[in-house]
């Protein structure tokens, strides 16, 4: 694949990921939540590569083997919320429970020996989303039998920052109750659809509260990072990976050299937020 002239690509490759080389990387500190979407020939959709969502299988094949060379090691989840760091160790989540990730995905993880957890949005199972199939049941229960873990990402995948409370209650303990009656078994991690709020604490706060509640345990968010030691366990940000990662920018990814992104991605919430409010 040829490479894209992106901005965030040439600060994280060529400067940040030189300086952590040059004077010591965070290893050890920190762990790599990785964030993938749909594998898939899917055309794309996004204005610009940060913002694509789909992965081809061809590039998310090498991908996988640039992990597995690179000596990490699959983690789940549900250990890296906890907070002990693995050096080399890597969780790798999938958003919104398209089908191509048992069909193009997995096949992929299991033979270099990595897992994954992922997140579904219930009122989609068995039907499409954004134009893409997603999921049966009995293929949920398929894959978990596999060893893939599932995860809540709410029931219609809406905007919850607009929302109630009882309406976000509503869409967290719907998902969470129609998962664990169709796998017979709990579950507590949970990823939040959209831009996660941050930038608006008083939210996060309620929403905290809601999932406590709930009974959720830890959860994965779309803000821009690595999992650092005291990191939230609520709110964990995550890598977004899609077809345009490149070798260089994959690794450089995984070695921390894109978690400067994060400033950015909260000014501008707040800049946003501030004129939502003005």
């Amino acid at each position: 694949m040829e490479d894209v002239l992106r901005i965030d690509g040439f600060i994280s490759v060529y400067i940040v990921h030189s300086l952590l080389r040059l004077f010591g990387t965070a290893r050890g500190k920190t762990m790599p939540i990785l964030m993938y979407h749909s594998v898939s020939e899917n055309n794309y959709s996004a204005a610009h590569p940060y913002y694509e969502t789909n992965t081809t299988p061809a590039q998310f094949c090498e991908q996988i083997r640039w992990l597995r060379k690179a000596g990490f090691r699959s983690v789940p989840l549900s250990e890296v919320a906890t907070g002990e760091a693995r050096d080399r160790g890597v969780a790798i989540t999938f958003d919104d429970g398209y089908r191509d990730i048992l069909t193009s995905a997995w096949p992929v993880l299991r033979e270099h020996g990595f897992s994954a957890t992922v997140f579904l949005a219930t009122d989609f199972v068995g039907s499409s989303f954004k134009g893409r199939s997603c999921l049966s049941w009995d293929e949920i229960r398929e894959a978990r039998r596999e060893g893939i873990v599932f995860g809540s990402h709410t029931a219609s995948h809406a905007e919850l920052i607009s929302m109630s409370d009882a309406a976000v209650e509503y869409e967290w303990s719907t998902s969470k109750e129609r998962i664990e009656q169709e796998l017979g078994e709990k579950v507590d991690l949970f990823s939040y659809p959209y831009a996660f709020p941050e930038a608006n604490p008083a939210f996060v706060h309620r929403l905290r509260h809601i999932l406590d509640k709930m009974g959720y345990v830890s959860g994965v968010t779309t803000s821009v990072g690595s999992r650092r030691r005291h990191a939230d366990s609520f709110f964990l940000p995550r890598l977004p990976i899609n077809t345009f990662d490149e070798e260089r920018l994959f690794l450089a990814k995984l070695e921390g050299a894109y978690d400067w992104l994060h400033i950015p991605q909260v000014l501008c919430k707040q800049v946003k937020r501030c004129c939502r409010l003005s």
